[in-house]
């Protein structure tokens, strides 16, 4: 009887080693080569291939994609340096030269994207969450989206623009995934595009603001929209009511702002504190309760101000 039960035990032993190896992500190297993308496009069954390469700095790649017809599909980035590690799939714009990314296929581009990153076992996860935001958001006053989504230490985005044809509905313009410290220095790198789009509106930037100048601004009789780059922590980070969120939330935007997208929270700084909304990111928040340089929007009329992006302070 004791035989028959050590033999069962090593069974079942030789069975969970068995498994727990065949589950074993496979890590590749950053950034990626040619050959391994190669090879996972083609396991994948996408019916792409690589068109040429370019790499713009050390540590960098990318691979331009076209499908069998010969039509531009996306272009496949990889990252690795100083502990950073960051994977890119972005699609072109649907046109003559371009494959449009139907909705059929974005299982596989997730599956696709978090292979090559090392972590597809957890694409179902993430691509499910995808889908039910992504259907549950689509409607053309809310105009594009930007999803986002941590697993463990790994930070999900993906990118959705309308579709001219179909305004309800969306074409997916790219995913991105990243470790910690990529994904810190993502988000320093947004701070221009973030700063351009203010100028190009004729907006003011107010620099090293503080909560206490912005709390005297509520006293001004105006209805100006400024730029605000503020550091300061974050507190009390919850869901946001619907009378609390403001009717605009983007300067010069006809788009309704979408409740998910966005969360309330107490910004601190050594001046005070003031409720503030904040766009949903992948920081939790213990993260979001370190020192950061937050770049916001600042609305008189409604006397709020829209937090957009979360600088780390270094």
């Amino acid at each position: 009887m004791e035989r028959i039960v050590y033999l069962l035990i090593l069974v079942l032993s030789l069975m969970g080693l068995i498994t727990a190896c065949s589950s074993e992500e496979i890590q590749y190297a950053f950034p990626l080569d040619r050959e391994v993308v190669e090879e996972v496009v083609e396991k994948e069954e996408l019916g792409w291939h690589i068109k040429e390469s370019q790499s713009f700095t050390e540590g960098h790649i990318n691979y331009l994609l076209k499908n069998e017809n010969d039509k531009l599909v996306c272009i496949i980035s990889s990252y690795s340096k100083d502990n950073m590690r960051s994977l890119g799939v972005n699609f072109f714009p649907p046109s003559k030269l371009a494959e449009k990314p139907y909705e059929n296929k974005w299982d596989d581009i997730f599956k696709l994207a978090c292979t090559l990153y090392g972590n597809s076992k957890d694409y179902k996860k993430a691509y499910q969450e995808f889908v039910k935001y992504s259907t549950d958001r689509r409607s053309s006053k809310y105009g594009s989206a930007l999803w986002s989504k941590r697993i463990d230490k790994v930070h999900f985005e993906a990118s959705l623009d309308l579709l001219e044809e179909d305004p309800e509905h969306f074409t997916l313009t790219g995913i991105q995934i990243m470790n910690n410290e990529a994904y810190e220095e993502y988000s320093r790198s947004r701070v221009n595009a973030w700063r351009y789009r203010i100028e190009r509106a004729g907006i003011e930037i107010l620099e090293n603001t503080t909560v206490s100048d912005i709390i005297s601004m509520n006293e001004e009789d105006s209805d100006l929209v400024r730029g605000i780059i503020i550091k300061g922590h974050l507190e009390n980070i919850r869901k946001v009511n619907d009378d609390k969120l403001p009717s605009i939330t983007i300067p010069n935007s006809k788009d309704l702002p979408y409740k998910k997208d966005y969360l309330s929270a107490k910004l601190v700084d050594d001046t005070g504190s003031i409720q503030v909304i904040l766009r949903t990111s992948s920081l939790n928040e213990e993260e979001l309760g370190q020192i950061r340089e937050h770049h916001a929007y600042y609305f008189s009329k409604d006397n709020i101000c829209i937090i957009y992006l979360n600088v780390l302070d270094e």
